[in-house]
């Protein structure tokens, strides 16, 4: 199915993949949008790690009208995303916490528009200094090169 639907090949490996579903007739007019099942998937997310469980949320879960058919999804349904679940490998320790005047403001809204990463997908909108940045501060992981610089990138 993975390599059907052109799938993350991390939901192959998963030993349990839960696809998450909206009905398409629920949207902001009928009381409920995209945000509920994102808040399901954060729920889920939450209860696996209380059970010592690893999990995560794969937007890349194929392409959705694969998906649907080899799944026998009614058309009725939107796939949203895939959640993975197992016992994970290793326990990483939390990415460093950010400063609270990073993410808060007081009284009024004082961020600038030029926020720290850009609101891009595209890998051509990022500089090498924010995709650094990106990484240290959110991948949970370890690997050798776990802090990255443009001097350690330069030797590779």
């Amino acid at each position: 199915m993975v390599k059907d639907a052109k799938a993350s090949f991390l939901i192959k490996n998963a030993p349990v993949v839960i696809y998450v579903l909206y009905h398409a007739k629920f949207d902001s007019k009928n009381a409920a949008d995209y945000q509920s099942a994102a808040a399901a998937i954060q729920n889920m997310l939450l209860v696996a790690h209380s059970l010592g469980l690893g999990s995560t949320r794969i937007n890349a879960c194929g392409k959705r009208d694969k998906v649907r058919k080899i799944l026998k999804i009614p058309k009725s349904f939107k796939v949203i995303s895939a959640v993975i679940i197992g016992y994970p490998d290793e326990n990483p320790l939390p990415p460093k916490r950010k400063d609270l005047n990073v993410i808060l403001s007081y009284n009024s809204f004082n961020f600038c528009d030029d926020y720290i990463y850009p609101f891009s997908c595209n890998p051509n909108d990022w500089t090498l200094q924010q995709i650094i940045n990106y990484r240290n501060d959110t991948i949970r992981w370890t690997t050798p090169l776990r802090s990255f610089t443009p001097k350690n990138l330069k030797k590779r």
